[in-house]
């Protein structure tokens, strides 16, 4: 029972904190995506109809607003013989800022955790002030910087601050990072437009493959909407859980959600994605499944006060 417990402890674990590292089935040829750590590969499906620009982030040195991220998780698993459902609710605080604008439209951006809080039920784990004290000494400081391009295409992510007890949770947070922008297609578009960005990530050990497929719903100057499908790809493999090895068999995933998008505030965009996982996996000898259901949601909550006026630069002339 003990064992079959710890089983349940580390799915409940790894679902909680690494929920988008997931899979499924019927995945683009593993050619066409990028190696791990680089940008994501945009591929235009329909340019949309009527007038067409290019999307461009017009980044602007020092715009710095203040961020909250929300994830709402259950989780039921079996393991052993034994079936159990679980919650958690993770609340993020964070500021935002563009730190730097070069030339060519291309900045670098960082997002640096303020405050968290966590509510959880789940066996063997603690909850209330708890947990939520625990989650926010982990988190509070820690900085995430990259450069991002014109286009939303992620490079030179790197993690600092925050507690030495992270370990390899700053690979979910490189991953959480890249997602926060909408990468654009090179081609011009107008509203209707569709594109997929194929990109390759690492959390928690396992390797992933995702496709996002975005639909430009709405567009009013600088400011518009898309509609969000995500679909994540994995080969069974061997992965390291909190230092307990764990053998992934299969596992399938999806998302769908919206977005909302200001070309003046990269990485502050207004998200709402539901998320669905089933996974199987044997860990300690013992066959552990897995059904999750997660909400993500992101929101902005205004310009950080006493912050430096932002500057005008980068923008990338209409093609």
């Amino acid at each position: 029972m003990k064992k079959t417990l710890a089983v349940v402890g580390l799915v409940a674990l790894s679902a909680g904190l690494f929920v988008v590292a997931c899979g499924g089935n019927n995945a683009p040829p593993k050619e066409d995506f990028p190696a791990l750590g680089q940008p994501a590969t945009i591929k235009i499906l329909s340019a949309g109809e009527g007038a067409k620009a290019p999307l461009r982030w017009k980044a602007q040195k020092g715009i710095a607003e203040k961020m909250s991220m929300v994830l709402d998780t259950k989780m039921d698993i079996t393991a052993g013989g034994q079936s159990m459902a679980m919650s958690m609710g993770m609340t993020m605080d964070m500021d935002g800022k563009v730190l730097d604008v070069m030339a060519d439209g291309s900045s670098k951006v960082s997002m640096t955790v303020t405050g968290a809080s966590m509510k959880m039920d789940m066996p063997g784990m603690p909850s209330g002030n708890e947990a939520s004290d625990m989650l926010s000494e982990m988190l509070k400081g820690m900085t995430i910087e990259a450069t991002m391009d014109a286009r939303g295409g992620m490079t030179d992510t790197k993690v600092s601050g925050g507690s030495d007890l992270l370990g390899q949770m700053t690979d979910q947070m490189d991953s959480s990072f890249d997602q926060m922008a909408i990468p654009f297609p090179e081609e011009a578009v107008s509203v209707g437009a569709k594109w997929q960005a194929l990109t390759t990530q690492e959390s928690n050990g396992m390797k992933v493959r995702m496709v996002a497929t975005y639909e430009l719903v709405k567009l009013e100057g600088d400011k518009g909407q898309v509609k969000l499908a995500i679909q994540q790809f994995a080969d069974a493999q061997t992965i390291d859980m909190n230092g307990t090895s764990a053998d992934v068999k299969s596992l399938k995933s999806s998302g769908s959600g919206n977005m909302e998008f200001d070309l003046a505030r990269p990485m502050l965009a207004k998200a709402e994605i539901d998320l669905k996982m089933d996974a199987s996996m044997e860990i300690m000898g013992q066959d552990a499944d897995m059904k999750v259901d997660a909400k993500v949601t992101m929101t902005p909550k205004g310009p950080i006060a006493d912050a430096p006026a932002p500057e005008k630069g980068g923008e990338v002339a209409p093609e």
